[in-house]
């Protein structure tokens, strides 16, 4: 993944977001998933990122609550 001078996880935790958990999996071919969970009072977000030795192939974020609105018809 190209490393485009964004640290999303940085901005986040600036903005007063904690750190309320955290993990980390053993994919396949020795990937790792580390997956992060941050809180910001009823706001609450997981982060994935996905890493194949010292470089990260993937990134991946959900927010969970508030629950985001549903989209209707086909676009939205």
């Amino acid at each position: 993944m190209a490393d485009d001078g964004n640290d999303q996880i940085a901005e986040l935790l600036n903005d007063g977001w904690e750190l309320a958990g955290y993990s980390v999996n053993m994919a396949a071919a020795g990937a790792l998933l580390h997956n992060i969970l941050l809180k910001r009072g009823t706001d609450l977000t997981s982060i994935v990122i996905v890493t194949q030795g010292d470089s990260e192939t993937g990134r991946n974020i959900n927010i969970l609550s508030p629950r985001p609105a549903k989209k209707k018809g086909f676009f939205g």
